[in-house]
């Protein structure tokens, strides 16, 4: 079980109140923890309203992500098995797995 799920039942956050340089670091902040494998893009502006709660075996996220990408690898610490799926309401979006790059578009 990773450290964060040990420690965390759930939590919710958002980047609207943050000053958008202080992001940036907010977010890498969440990562160092465990939390989130999130990684803001060059030249975007992070948006981030999400909530996750940690269930037995599980951890469940929702909400909306924006100028980021999501950065996990298997060998990161506390790395497991993972199921992420996402709906693209709108924008574009790019899953990269394995050297495999697909691309969505949203309406």
């Amino acid at each position: 079980m990773p450290e964060a799920e040990a420690t965390v039942r759930s939590f919710r956050f958002a980047t609207d109140d943050l000053p958008e340089p202080q992001r940036d670091l907010a977010l890498r902040g969440l990562r160092e923890r465990g939390l989130l494998p999130l990684e803001p893009l060059p030249g975007r502006v992070a948006h981030v309203d999400i909530t996750k709660q940690f269930l037995p075996g599980i951890g469940v996220l929702c909400g909306t992500l924006s100028g980021l990408r999501q950065d996990a690898s298997p060998q990161e610490q506390g790395a497991g098995d993972e199921l992420f799926f996402a709906v693209n309401l709108s924008g574009h979006s790019a899953a990269l797995q394995r050297q495999r790059e697909v691309s969505f578009k949203g309406r």
